[in-house]
């Protein structure tokens, strides 16, 4: 029976491959999902996109040699594996692919003239090619290329309809979002913190990058401020490195900052034990010298590392990142890139409005309109005002977060959200990307001081003394009248 799931495939070639393969594929019904030739993201951009197969040319990797290359290959096609998104590799180097044949890869493109077959192409996108198939791909004869027996071929999940594994137990996926506007100030920050703090409380290992390092806040907002674990210190140790260390060291939770904790900040302690332990950022502090910055260097690239390091390493099952408002920031571009949503942040102002009109055919070009999602901030009740902003951003508000007319004097406070309303909005967003929430908390009273818990806890268990002795009232009662029920 032929399969009827429309493939999804990332084209990760050169931009001349790219012009002339994507009409061709595309005319043929398969979507494709993005294009790249940046060999840096390759598995966080096709995890982005949902794409099942990667059309992958060997002339983007550059090595001193063939069997280096041939090794970063395969470092790559085996990311892609683990994560059942299978590979077709376009190669000249007949020797090349037999070893990687040897290996169990079988789908592979040799291009050994300057044409190919297209229907070979289409076919394997489709179903994966057999052992047989491959081997006259590559001109074997039966006693030529010593192919091993003991071949394990790797069937991806990718091309297989989901209801097939619906008796395996379903893997969560980690979510990676992003927080952008075009311009500064219409509280990207406040917002992505908010959403970071609501999905740890809700049980998610929960990591909130802050990339802004010339107007950090993240720090200072939340009270998790360090000397050594910060953004600013791993930067200075990678920005002169091609290869980066992990970000392990530098990354900080409620927990870690109280084992660490500075003799001048034991005042900050009941304020940081209300923070979710599930919560941890990477964020510049106070303590960074902003005139010492032409020694920090920002990669497009580190975003990716950060990520992979983060969920591959670290097994983190959220990555929440505050981006700077700069599209030309070096880190924007490839952070917003390697999100599987994007939340676009509007104050409703005109000036923003526009700002994000003239970014929305960019943004959905490179991005896909699927993954952009448009959050209305500071919400205030007044009739016409969303249409208002759907009209002039071409952009439908996805979400709404109230005006929290509270804000200033819970920022001094550290509380990161304590207005129900605003609270409401944060909590949709959380629903929209599908992270439940199994917490036993009160659904309408968190975010508030230790003292308010304390105060809740004692009347609660008032109340009870209360019902109890109404209770011991009544059965008094019943049997001075003589009644049983």
């Amino acid at each position: 029976m032929a399969n009827t799931q429309i493939p999804r495939v990332l084209l990760a070639m050169q931009p001349e491959f790219t012009e002339e393969l994507r009409p061709v594929i595309e005319e043929n019904g398969i979507v494709v999902t993005a294009t790249t030739a940046d060999t840096t993201n390759i598995v966080m951009l096709a995890k982005a996109t949902q794409a099942q197969v990667v059309l992958l040319s060997s002339y983007l990797f550059y090595a001193p040699d063939a069997s280096e290359q041939e090794r970063i290959i395969e470092v790559l096609m085996s990311q892609l594996r683990q994560e059942h998104i299978r590979t077709i590799l376009f190669c000249p180097d007949r020797e090349m692919l037999i070893n990687f044949l040897n290996r169990g890869y079988l789908d592979f493109v040799y291009l050994e003239s300057g044409e190919v077959d297209v229907s070979d192409i289409l076919s394997m996108i489709y179903r994966p090619r057999t052992l047989d198939k491959a081997r006259e791909a590559v001109g074997l004869g039966p006693q030529e290329g010593a192919v091993e027996e003991h071949i394990v071929r790797i069937t991806p999940r990718a091309h297989i309809p989901r209801r097939f594994y619906e008796e395996e137990e379903e893997e969560v996926e980690p979510l990676v979002i992003s927080f952008f506007s075009p311009n500064p100030g219409v509280g990207v920050s406040t917002l992505s913190h908010a959403t970071a703090y609501e999905m740890a409380r809700r049980g998610l290992r929960t990591c909130l990058v802050e990339w802004d390092i010339f107007n950090p806040t993240c720090a200072i907002s939340t009270g998790l401020s360090h000397s050594q674990r910060n953004l600013q210190n791993w930067l200075e140790k990678n920005s002169n490195k091609e290869q980066y260390t992990t970000v392990k060291d530098y990354i900080i939770n409620s927990k870690i900052w109280e084992q660490e904790i500075e003799k001048d900040k034991k005042g900050f302690l009941p304020v940081i034990r209300e923070l979710p332990e599930n919560l941890f950022i990477l964020a510049a502090t106070e303590h960074m010298d902003l005139f010492a910055l032409d020694k920090i260097e920002l990669k497009p690239n580190m975003p990716h590392f950060v990520i992979s390091d983060l969920i591959g390493n670290m097994g983190f099952d959220a990555v929440v990142l505050d981006v700077p408002s700069q599209l030309l920031f070096p880190v924007t571009g490839t952070s917003l890139k390697l999100s599987s949503k994007v939340f676009l942040v509007t104050n409703g102002n005109l000036p923003n409005c526009m700002h994000i009109k003239r970014r929305r055919s960019r943004l959905e070009k490179d991005l896909g309109a699927e993954r952009i999602s448009l959050v209305y901030n500071s919400h205030v009740e007044h009739e016409g005002a969303i249409s208002a902003i759907e009209r002039v951003t071409g952009l439908k508000v996805a979400h709404t977060v109230d005006y929290d007319e509270y804000s200033l004097v819970n920022s001094h406070n550290f509380e990161i959200m304590s207005n129900m309303s605003f609270t409401k909005g944060i909590k949709s967003i959380c629903d929209a990307l599908g992270v439940v929430d199994e917490t036993e908390e009160e659904k309408s009273g968190w975010g508030f001081s230790l003292f308010k818990k304390k105060e809740k806890q004692a009347i609660s268990s008032e109340k009870k003394v209360k019902k109890t002795e109404k209770k011991e009232e009544a059965k008094g009662l019943q049997a001075f009248l003589g009644v049983s029920r």
